[in-house]
């Protein structure tokens, strides 16, 4: 089960539940109004396994060496599931951590939005 964060503990890079700390930069007006980019990227000191899943589609996912990565979907089909960032915990067991409780309020067609996970 996942932690509920609040947009406003990105924004302010506040240090998360188990530790960790993710920033969010938005980009609006980067993809068509339609469409919404989703782009992880792991901090200088993050090599562990990080994801993001919206419900059961991995949109991105970083590790060691692969930095960064990036994913475009429908506006619509985003809308209607549950954003989740993911990390390798004990034994590298992937195991959903966070999601945005009121993404459909914050996350907008159009935009894209680069999560930076800074510390874990």
């Amino acid at each position: 089960m996942s932690i509920t964060l609040n947009w406003n503990q990105l924004v302010n890079e506040e240090t998360l539940p188990d530790g960790d700390r993710i920033a969010v930069q938005v980009t609006a007006g980067a993809v068509s109004p339609e469409k919404i980019q989703i782009v992880l990227e792991l901090g200088s000191a993050v090599t562990w396994w990080k994801g993001f899943n919206a419900s059961e589609m991995i949109l991105c996912q970083c590790q060691d060496k692969l930095d960064y990565s990036a994913a475009r979907l429908n506006y619509e089909d985003f809308k209607q599931r549950e954003f989740t960032f993911w990390k390798a915990k004990f034994f590298g067991i992937h195991t959903p951590m966070y999601c945005i409780g009121n993404q459909n309020d914050v996350m907008k067609g159009g935009n894209s939005y680069l999560f930076q996970w800074l510390k874990d």
